[in-house]
């Protein structure tokens, strides 16, 4: 079990400047939550975790969708952009699956290959049900 009470004041201090917001508090909860309900035992890996979700969640600590307009999403992630062989090889085929396969959640999940791929792992379609309150179902 993660001593909460000597991990938030060291966290808040050393890596959110002195302030945490409930928002941010309820996010690393449910990381802390899992990861003491889990059988891992290497707290490397628990702040892999919490890093991975700082960075990818701009400091939010809740899941989120990745910033950015559908003329970006097209660019980076769609047939039409300015990758469409990496496109295809990771199930974007459509028209249009750039902006519908984009980052979300606390690692930014991106493609619809690996929609598919974390939607078996978890039990849930994520392809067909990706919005990111389909991830806060995931908590």
């Amino acid at each position: 079990m993660i001593d909460r009470a000597a991990f938030f004041p060291v966290v808040r201090r050393d890596i959110f400047h002195g302030h945490l917001t409930q928002a941010q508090v309820d996010g690393m909860n449910f990381i802390l939550d899992t990861w003491d309900k889990s059988a891992f035992t290497d707290f490397r890996w628990l702040a892999y975790m919490l890093g991975t979700a700082y960075h990818e969640t701009a400091a939010t600590m809740q899941p989120i969708k990745e910033y950015g307009s559908v003329a970006y999403f097209t660019r980076m992630y769609d047939v039409r952009g300015r990758r469409p062989d990496t496109a295809r090889r990771m199930g974007n085929t459509k028209p249009g699956d750039g902006a519908k396969y984009c980052g979300r959640g606390y690692v930014q999940l991106t493609w619809k290959s690996n929609y598919d791929r974390a939607g078996h792992l978890l039990g849930i379609d994520l392809v067909s049900h990706q919005p990111l309150t389909v991830l806060h179902c995931v908590q």
